[in-house]
């Protein structure tokens, strides 16, 4: 047991780091957003058509927030990451604007958008609990404003970034800044789309599994997408081109990740990977598997909702 907590502490400190240089910095332009809304528009200006580095209106609301008292931001990124930090530059002249901005991260479209409209203007309704907020942007001398993103058990995908500032009590009620960096972790990591029947992940390849030789010691972290009543509710194995099924090991424990555990055969290399779960509630119509591989035969796998 204590070899298996300190196994799970290690694959759990290696899917956090995903390797000592594997950041990649990208600034938010035009060129790079997918698709963007916003709570108001200053001089009707779009942020998705507009966004210019270092421009002092490269965003900018009006003076007016919406219903809930807030000003936002909400961006769609061209690929789904997992974002290390955020980076809010602000403006000297009006260093406050960029001060105590929330972040907020989520791999679907909040309730409220519509995916289709040509609008960049829209109205956040209902529940934000599919987000997870990164942080909160401080009051900096520098006005530049980084927010490290820290995940407790597994980190999500992310597709949508959400900026939003209260303002209700403000006498200032302008959101702006002049400059928006993301951070991405691990350029390693793969999304796979996988299939989905009633508590099943199937036909998910795995690339990675080319890497190994024959005889290599392969531990995976595995999140599940739903909530166990065991451990023995998680069954995984290996489907080979040749049609033969290596069943796996599943250990750790169901509140938290678990410790997939085979070894590395000449049929095992470009299988198609599944995992069945009887969970406690149905999972959703589709799912996406991110997979990084992180050298010494750790593979780190991670099942998240796609709704």
């Amino acid at each position: 047991m204590a070899q298996l907590l300190a196994l799970c502490a290690l694959c759990a400190a290696l899917c956090a780091l995903g390797g000592a240089a594997s950041f990649n910095n990208f600034n938010i332009t035009t060129e790079n957003v997918a698709a963007s809304w916003q709570s108001s528009e200053y001089n009707n200006r779009c942020f998705r058509d507009t966004a210019v580095l270092e421009q002092w209106d490269y965003f900018h609301t009006t003076d007016t927030p919406d219903s809930h008292g807030c000003q936002w931001l909400l961006i769609k990124l061209p690929r789904a990451i997992r974002v290390q930090s955020v980076t809010v530059y602000g403006r000297a002249a009006e260093p406050s604007r960029a001060e105590n901005i929330e972040i907020l991260l989520s791999d679907r479209l909040p309730s409220g958008l519509n995916a289709s409209s040509d609008s960049c203007y829209g109205t956040l309704s209902g529940s934000l609990s599919s987000l997870t907020q990164c942080g909160v942007t401080q009051r900096e001398q520098t006005q530049t404003h980084k927010v490290a993103c820290s995940y407790s058990g597994c980190p999500n995908v992310t597709e949508y970034i959400l900026l939003r500032k209260n303002v209700r009590n403000e006498s200032d009620k302008y959101m702006n800044f002049q400059a928006l960096e993301v951070e991405e972790a691990s350029q390693n990591a793969q999304i796979y789309r996988c299939e989905v029947s009633g508590r099943h992940l199937s036909n998910c390849r795995l690339n990675a599994l080319q890497t190994l030789k024959n005889g290599d010691r392969v531990y995976m972290k595995v999140c599940p997408p739903c909530q166990l009543p065991t451990t023995d509710a998680a069954s995984c194995h290996i489907a080979a081109p040749s049609g033969n099924i290596t069943q796996l090991r599943v250990n750790g424990h169901p509140d938290s990740n678990l410790i997939v555990i085979f070894t590395s055969t000449a049929e095992s290399q470009g299988g198609n990977f599944t995992c069945s779960f009887d969970c406690l509630s149905e999972l959703p119509q589709s799912a996406t598997e991110p997979i990084g591989f992180f050298g010494m035969q750790l593979l780190c796998v991670l099942f998240t909702l796609d709704r």
